[in-house]
């Protein structure tokens, strides 16, 4: 372990086969451990590593809104404009 807190701690994407995560993880023989931050207060997720987990790649960025999301916005996202 090369990490001395959790921004250190390398985040992976993940396809699962139902949807995609970003989790930093623990691989434990053909599992791999989910592991949320603290600050998710979710749980650690099991998966198996080569049939329902398939690592996408190393989480390099990370983009984030600076500003309040103005009122009819969904999660920072502009509502769409119906153009004719």
């Amino acid at each position: 372990m090369d990490w001395n807190n959790d921004f250190d701690r390398p985040t992976f994407s993940f396809e699962l086969p139902d949807r995609y995560v970003c989790n930093r993880c623990e691989l434990h023989g053909n599992e791999v451990i989910l592991v949320p931050t603290a600050q998710s207060r979710a749980h650690a997720r099991r998966v198996g590593y080569s049939g329902d987990a398939t690592i996408v790649g190393r989480v390099t960025g990370v983009t984030m809104s600076i500003a309040e999301p103005y009122e009819g916005s969904y999660a920072g996202f502009p509502r769409r404009l119906n153009r004719r």
